[in-house]
This record gives C-alpha cells, structure tokens and sequence, in this order.
C-alpha cells in the first residue's frame, strides 16, 4: 500500500494497557466504505501535540512519488475540531499529499479525548518505527507515568527487554543541547548514552560536538569519556571561589526552564545572567518563552 511502513511487533500487553488501541489496528486495515470520508486537504491539520516532531525530508519524497503513482490506498485517522479535522494518524501521508498538490484526502473520522488522541498517535508511532529514540523515550516515560508502570511491565506490555526500556529512558537524562543533537540525529543513541558518564553539562556538550564532528564510533566515544573522566580526577582542585548554592539553584531551574545553559555571576549589588543559544532557531524559541512571561 502507499506510505504503508513495516511495523514492528508489540507485546500483547498494550491491548490491556491501553483500550483504544484496537482504533490504531482498525485504521491499519481497510476500513468499511461507508466509513472513508474525502476531505479537502485544507480542512486537514496536525496535531502539534503529537509525539513524533521529526521528519525525513527523503523518505517524504519517497512518500510523494508513490502516492502520485498508486494515490493513498490507506486513509488517515482524523477527529473533528473547530477549524477542521486534526490528525491523529497519517501525518506523513497527508505531507506527502500536500506535496503533490492532492485535492481531498481520504480519512476516518474518530472521537477521542485529547489524552486518547495523544496515546492513539504515540501507539501508532512506536508501532511502526516512526520515533526518534528520544521522542521514544518521551513516549515511554508518558506510559510508566501515566499507567504507573515500572520498566518490566512496560517492557512486557511493547514486546521490549526491560534493560532495553531503561536505557532508552536513560537518555532523557543528557545535557538539553546533546539531547537535542540525538534526537535530531547528529549522534546516535548508544553515543549518547555513552556521553553519560560526563557529569558536567558544558563538557557533555563539548564532547558531543567532537564526536559528531570527528564521527566517532561508539567504542571511540567510550574510549574518549574513559579519558576524559581520567583527566578530570588528575586536575588539582580549582581555588576559585565556589559560588552560593542559592545561585547555583536558581541556575539550574532557568537551564531546566529554557533548555540551554544559564549563567549567574555577580559582583557586589549588581550582576548578570548569561543564557546561550545555539543558532537562530534556538535563539527565537527563547524570545519566545521571555515574551509569553510577559
């Protein structure tokens, strides 16, 4: 079928664990006639809620060029909101179709809460493979909160080792930037649970642009924080003064709050606070988050 992706296999246990995923195996098979509507492409938006944020700009293509062959054999799932209908599943499929100029588009048209429409998407996500590990990982920590699971039962419940859950979980615990850098796809995951084992977030980050950029391998990475941690335990203890644990408290609230690293210094009654960015993009989000606390 157009845009169909091979999905993967998972534990028995979600059907239990979540009920509405039976709607993600009902849209995965050709649904009844009367149950398809064609709707126009600009009735037809995402939903920015759901888990998955990245998308291969080739495999997009790829996308298109069946679709314009075959047209989409599969609908997408869609519920009705206000200004149209929302996407629950096929936002790759209705990319593609606007890459092609597609005038309607076939679609299911569901009733869900905005929890069910969040779970319905993030299942169809890991079903076929659609996360970046660390959208996975958000997708995983959601479940366990949400269900009150530990990794064994959430494990079980998506056909994963319970090592396997925990590692991937383990990710959400980088630097924000090297986080970032995996999730986009500059670093893979086993680097960057590599990168780990460097507790202090500016050398993360450091070290993480040298792998990208020297392309390390994992063992190399390894190798590397193996060094790194060596050479941090020969460095005589620095006599600069320590800064006031009130300060270093509130640093790590706004890095947590803006996602970057956030500097405090003072000097007498006055001083200042430093917050990086990384590029523009990056540079716009935080002037967005200062102007929403406006």
């Amino acid at each position: 079928m157009a845009g169909q992706t091979k999905k993967r296999g998972l534990g028995k246990g979600l059907e239990a664990l979540i009920p509405h995923w039976q709607d993600v195996e009902q849209e995965n098979t050709s649904a009844e006639k009367d149950q398809i509507r064609m709707i126009l492409r600009e009735e037809v938006f995402p939903n920015e809620n759901q888990p998955r944020k990245v998308f291969d700009p080739e495999a997009l293509q790829d996308l298109a060029h069946s679709l314009r062959q075959h047209g989409m054999i599969q609908p997408i799932l869609v519920a009705k909101k206000q200004k149209g209908y929302m996407i629950i599943v096929g936002e790759r499929r209705w990319r593609a179709a606007q890459e092609i100029g597609m005038e309607k588009i076939p679609c299911i048209v569901k009733e869900y809460s905005e929890r069910e429409l969040y779970e319905v998407a993030l299942i169809e996500n890991l079903q076929r493979e659609n996360l970046s590990i660390i959208e996975e990982a958000n997708a995983y920590q959601y479940l366990m909160e949400e269900y009150q699971l530990n990794h064994t039962s959430l494990g079980e419940a998506l056909g994963k080792s319970r090592s396997y859950v925990a590692n991937t979980l383990r990710l959400l615990q980088l630097h924000p930037p090297v986080r970032q850098m995996v999730k986009d796809g500059q670093l893979s995951g086993s680097q960057g649970r590599a990168l780990l084992g460097i507790s202090d977030p500016e050398l993360q980050e450091e070290l993480a642009h040298r792998i990208k950029d020297g392309k390390l391998n994992v063992r190399q990475v390894e190798e590397l924080v193996r060094q790194e941690n060596k050479k941090q335990k020969a460095k005589p203890k620095s006599k600069q003064k320590q800064k006031d644990p009130e300060v270093l408290a509130v640093e790590s609230r706004l890095r947590d709050y803006f996602s970057t690293k956030v500097s405090i210094s003072n000097s007498g009654k006055k001083g200042k606070i430093e917050i990086e960015y990384y590029n523009q993009e990056d540079l716009n989000r935080i002037l967005e988050m200062l102007n929403a606390t406006e």
